[in-house]
């Protein structure tokens, strides 16, 4: 499993106790409106007994768990994801984009904190192609 983290750009430095916070109904509000997710209740309803909207899917596919990316509710002010099994350079693009869109950053926490850019989304997996070859 794969972490990434969203948080709001002001953040520069310690980004797991941000100042500036994304709250609760934000993120609601922009899962609920973003054709690219889907609530957890939805994608597994029969597996759930009360609605909690804390956790939703990017580009879900029930019948490829591989493909797994989950997004959770920003109990301490910021959105974490989850890549289950393989980062995929098109979801990467789509939660910067996804980021972007509430005035934040998409960050990689380990093994070194940094900001994840378009530029380091479209060279994702590429080095270690040619590193192979």
């Amino acid at each position: 499993m794969i972490k990434y983290y969203i948080v709001k750009k002001k953040v520069k430095s310690n980004i797991l106790k941000p100042s500036d916070i994304i709250s609760i109904q934000e993120f609601e509000n922009l899962i609920e409106f973003n054709k690219d997710f889907i609530w957890n209740e939805d994608a597994f309803p029969d597996e759930l007994n009360k609605k909690r909207k804390v956790k939703a899917y990017l580009d879900f596919d029930k019948e490829d768990e591989k493909s797994f990316v989950q997004i959770i509710a920003p109990f301490s002010g910021f959105i974490t994801v989850y890549f289950d099994f393989k980062v995929d350079r098109v979801k990467l693009m789509k939660l910067i984009d996804f980021a972007e869109s509430i005035d934040c950053n998409l960050w990689q926490y380990k093994p070194k904190q940094l900001i994840i850019d378009k530029e380091f989304a479209e060279n994702y997996g590429k080095r270690k192609k040619k590193e192979s070859d």
